[in-house]
């Protein structure tokens, strides 16, 4: 979906219904890919209007829905604003390229390493 603001592209988000990514890939639950606003949209709501849209799609589908924040802090405003939403963590701990982290292994973090966050709808 895309969102605009005085005709032109604000930001994107790709909702998958059946998502083959992420933490919960395959479990047939719908899965956020990706939701961004461009930096000089941002602080007008945007996000918060995409991410309404993708979860009422998704409440159609199923009763949950699932995304993957990375974890360095350039991602850290996207934390905070799926944690407000209600998005909580899957209880797997932290993945990196898609696998669940082995304890007192070292991983380096880039977008690759993310924490796996559910929403009941």
């Amino acid at each position: 979906m895309l969102a605009l603001y005085n005709d032109a592209v604000a930001g994107y988000v790709f909702l998958y219904y059946k998502c083959r990514w992420g933490g919960l890939a395959g479990h047939n639950i719908p899965g956020i890919v990706n939701l961004f606003v461009f930096e000089k949209y941002r602080r007008k709501k945007i996000a918060t209007m995409l991410l309404d849209a993708a979860e009422n799609i998704a409440r159609q589908h199923c009763n949950k829905i699932y995304l993957d924040v990375c974890l360095n802090s350039d991602y850290g405003p996207a934390q905070r604003f799926y944690i407000k939403r209600g998005y909580i963590p899957d209880g797997k701990g932290v993945y990196y390229k898609e696998k669940i982290c082995e304890a007192d292994v070292a991983y380096r973090n880039d977008d690759e390493l993310t924490l796996c966050l559910v929403k009941e709808l």
